[in-house]
């Protein structure tokens, strides 16, 4: 099968690091892949992924929506190299995807990763407009749209598009990567990070920015303390509010607990130091990525009920689902859980076999294929 997948562009985001791990499957597959993306954003670091598992790459070179030379040229590559099947991500992706599947009478499907337009409570014209765009070209050109979860489907279908063009397929991860490293020296990692070696460690993993919920997380933590005196938080992640965060922390009087570590690339290691994974985000997450990341760890997960978590965890099982989004509601149900090990410790393995079982990227690499199979198949059209 001779698939494109077209992408705004190979920066550092979660459809981005999807196709580089849909990359390294692709063959074994009988998948012959070509990537392309619109333009270039922070040097599109993981185009080098992509080609190291020997997937050509073409940058468009688009200047925006209506430079008709990058779209002409990107007929020209679907003619060039045979493509049967074009796969878009992201936002104008999409929108040049399936007109160009609509032109050359190859079939389309979009992937929806995010609701990412309009913001409802302050929404931009412009936003309004690509919202706009986006929706006519769903429902008028091109094939099904994928949903990466069952509570972004509902809100497509209450935006407007059919439910019988959203098919829900959940994104998966590489688990492998993150069982602990062999040889691991946690009580080292820990020291460099200012963590004492034994006492328990809360973890949370998230940019910096309005809505992730760290001020929850740091509201909760004085109740946390008053009962498990010895527990420490580590916050992994930067971004627009990391100076206001420090202050917040610094105003409670928490420097020495909370930790912040900054961006970092070696997450596996820092998880394998972790007894207690947190997302105190409280908004819409189609699927967050993360959440897995830290079941494939062995970590017990806390959260709260927004977007598709509910469709991670399972409540009670590798974990605890949140419906209050407060900082009381937070600090109870940590605190509950660092008192028993052995429970966190069940869970942590519940949710490690539950990833594995659901969300590991060879489930999803198969369930992709069988979609892209019916499509070529049928020519298109709702699957």
């Amino acid at each position: 099968m001779r698939l494109l997948w077209l992408l705004d562009s190979l920066a550092v985001g979660g459809a981005e690091r999807l196709a580089a791990i849909f990359a390294r499957q692709a063959a074994a597959n009988g998948i012959s892949l070509h990537v392309a993306v619109l333009s270039v954003i922070d040097g599109n670091p993981l185009a080098a992924e992509l080609k190291a598992a020997g997937v050509p790459v073409t940058v468009l070179r688009a200047r925006n929506l209506r430079d008709i030379a990058a779209f002409r040229r990107l007929l020209k590559l679907l003619r060039d190299e045979r493509i049967e099947l074009i796969h878009a991500h992201l936002t104008y992706a999409e929108i040049w995807g399936r007109l160009a599947g609509s032109l050359s009478g190859i079939p389309v499907v979009s992937t929806a990763h995010v609701r990412r337009y309009t913001n409802p409570h302050d929404p931009h014209p412009r936003d309004r407009r690509i919202e706009a765009v986006v929706g006519f070209v769903r429902r008028h050109f091109g094939g099904p749209v994928i949903a990466v979860s069952d509570a972004l489907r509902q809100r497509l279908v209450a935006g407007g598009l059919p439910d019988t063009r959203i098919v829900t397929v959940r994104n998966g991860i590489e688990t492998e990567n993150f069982k602990s490293p062999s040889g691991l020296d946690t009580k080292a990692l820990r020291a460099s990070l200012g963590i004492p070696p034994t006492v328990p460690l809360i973890l949370t993993l998230a940019v910096i920015r309005e809505g992730k919920g760290h001020d929850l997380l740091v509201d909760a933590a004085p109740a946390v303390l008053d009962r498990i005196p010895d527990a420490h938080f580590l916050f992994v992640g930067g971004g627009p509010l990391e100076d206001v965060l420090r202050k917040q922390i610094a105003k409670a009087g928490l420097a020495d607990r909370i930790h912040l570590a900054g961006m970092r690339s070696d997450v596996a290691r820092i998880m394998a130091t972790a007894d207690l994974f947190v997302l105190p985000s409280s908004q819409f997450d189609s699927l967050p990525t993360v959440v897995m990341e830290a079941m494939a760890a062995g970590l017990p997960v806390i959260a709260f009920a927004s977007g598709g978590v509910s469709e991670i965890v399972a409540d009670g099982e590798t974990g605890q689902v949140l419906t209050r989004t407060d900082p009381a509601a937070l600090a109870d149900a940590i605190s509950a859980l660092l008192s028993d090990p052995a429970r966190a410790k069940a869970m942590g393995e519940a949710g490690r076999a539950r990833v594995q079982s659901e969300f590991s990227s060879d489930i999803w690499v198969e369930r992709l294929h069988l979609l892209y199979r019916q499509l070529t198949q049928r020519g298109g059209g709702a699957a």
